[in-house]
């Protein structure tokens, strides 16, 4: 991910939710349950169908792709993070790709286990060009790409796509930049040679982006991505791509005209800059926005989009006086205390139940604001709302990931 070194360096200063007075942790714990209920935070979030975590999953022919690329990713131990790739890409597959689903109907599909297996008998058959109901083209930008999972698996699965990863650092053993490699056939000769069974190997290149598929790293912080002078500095090369594997976008006719905002476990202000850059874009038309949210903890009063969501909350920066070094408002000190419990949601045996759910609901919480946040966004003509449909869907059971929630936004 890519926080900015002041929330890093203030995260120190907050004010640690267990110093402040029983009285003000009380009020704090009361408006969060009430608030919880009211908004109906519960009912607002899909559950996708993950009674089996890997196998249970329906069988799209871009999932099919996803998991026989990734036969000897989850022979090495990995199959959790394996399994939330395929589960996000057959989300995205059901919001953006299909051809079967309509705004109105992915509810039901991304809930329902009968008709997402009826779905993919139908999509099986159909291997059309993801393309956006104008017919242009689609790309997929990754926001805290870290080394590159989540795209590499959309790439396994829609080899013809061009993508973009952003992240602040480099990593070894990206799995972006190796899979541009296997598309250009630099690995294809290695990976056969180090496997006894060709057969799969060759399987999986034949799922690896076409040579001439455009895809580039950028090494750059998410509150410095402009995402139309990127795009832009891509198109007349004055934009620096790493080396390793990137391809550099100098043909604008490579560059589609649409794109998909995606990313797996945006730390805490990262998703709300993310969300940011999309809506903000003025000459990038999006296709929608696909992020699972994560460290609910390192949300930050500088970056979290819905203030609001605090409207009516108790003065607890009235009743804690000696505070005024950790919280200046209100507002702050309020999203201290829920980044102060959040992380009991994910803090394992040390917890007890009843801890966990105040920290799953406080979580719940900071992105129901985050939809609301989309909700309220209109086009820049003022045509009309951004997005026809925002929401949270749980994309995989907690034995896979405690950080199994994702915000699908579709235009």
């Amino acid at each position: 991910c890519a926080l900015p070194i002041s929330d890093l360096r203030r995260a120190d200063r907050r004010l640690a939710f267990a110093d402040v007075a029983d009285e003000v942790r009380q009020s704090f714990l009361t408006w969060v349950a009430e608030r919880y209920d009211a908004l109906e935070v519960e009912k607002s979030i899909l559950l996708l169908d993950v009674s089996k975590p890997l196998d249970g999953l329906p069988d799209f022919s871009v999932a099919g792709f996803v998991r026989q690329a990734l036969h000897s990713y989850v022979a090495s131990g990995k199959a959790k993070e394996a399994t939330q790739h395929v589960a996000l890409t057959n989300i995205a597959h059901l919001a953006f790709f299909s051809s079967q689903i309509t705004v109105e109907s992915f509810p039901r599909a991304v809930t329902s286990a009968a008709a997402m297996r009826n779905l993919a008998e139908e999509e099986t058959a159909s291997k059309a060009k993801p393309t956006a109901e104008d017919g242009a083209s689609v790309g997929i930008i990754e926001y805290g790409a870290g080394k590159g999972g989540l795209i590499a698996a959309m790439r396994r699965a829609y080899p013809q796509l061009p993508t973009i990863v952003v992240d602040r650092d480099l990593f070894r053993d990206m799995k972006d930049t190796q899979l541009a490699k296997e598309g250009r056939g630099g690995r294809r000769k290695e990976a056969q040679g180090q496997q006894g069974n060709a057969a799969e190997p060759e399987a999986a290149s034949s799922t690896s982006a076409p040579a001439n598929t455009p895809h580039a790293r950028i090494k750059m912080n998410i509150k410095d991505f402009n995402v139309d002078k990127c795009l832009e500095g891509i198109k007349n090369g004055s934009v620096e791509l790493l080396a390793g594997g990137t391809i550099q976008c100098s043909d604008q006719s490579l560059l589609p005209t649409q794109w998909l905002a995606v990313g797996k476990h945006l730390c805490g202000g990262c998703t709300d800059m993310t969300l940011r850059s999309v809506v903000e874009a003025k000459e990038v038309a999006f296709r929608g926005i696909m992020i699972a949210t994560c460290c609910h903890h390192m949300c930050s009063p500088d970056t979290y989009l819905y203030p609001s969501l605090f409207d009516g909350a108790p003065n607890l920066l009235a009743k804690t006086p000696n505070c005024e070094a950790a919280s200046s408002s209100p507002f702050e000190m309020f999203l201290d205390c829920c980044c102060g419990i959040a992380g009991w949601a994910i803090s394992g045996k040390d917890i007890d139940d009843d801890r966990r759910l105040v920290g799953r609901k406080v979580k719940r919480l900071l992105d129901f604001g985050r939809v609301q946040y989309l909700k309220a966004r209109m086009r820049h003509d003022g045509s009309g709302p951004l997005f026809r449909f925002v929401g949270m869907v749980q994309y995989a059971p907690n034995s896979t990931t405690e950080e199994n929630e994702v915000l699908v936004a579709i235009p």
